[in-house]
């Protein structure tokens, strides 16, 4: 699920390592420190210390889509439509196949970009 080893370990140890507790844990706890991440001497930059601006790429790729199959919200499912070495690869629950549907871009109700460049 992308969390970090270090986390994982410090949830698991919380919830007896119950994976699906642990994973609760994790979400319920995103901001909190592990025991072993030193916490910072202070939450606020000091006076000395000047915001850099971000000078990386503007320039974003579309990456993903979810998409909904159905007529309304309350019928149907969601899927997800991801670039894959160039190809738009559609994931419905247990199938996995190349999109066929080149309009699903405009169907979309989340959008995934990635930055180009840095």
């Amino acid at each position: 699920m992308g969390f970090e080893a270090p986390r994982a370990k410090w949830a698991l140890k919380h919830t007896n390592n119950d994976v699906m507790r642990a994973v609760d844990f994790l979400m319920a706890h995103m901001d909190d420190p592990t025991p072993d991440e030193a916490p910072s001497s202070s939450s606020t930059p000091s006076k000395d210390s000047k915001r850099q601006p971000d000078t990386g790429s503007p320039v974003y790729r579309l990456v993903g889509i979810v998409t909904h199959l159905g007529k309304s919200t309350s019928t149907g499912h969601y899927v997800a439509h991801l670039l894959k070495e160039g190809k738009w690869v559609l994931f419905n629950d247990a199938k996995v196949a190349i999109s066929e549907d080149p309009k699903a871009i405009r169907k979309g109700y989340l959008y995934f970009f990635r930055r180009v460049g840095k």
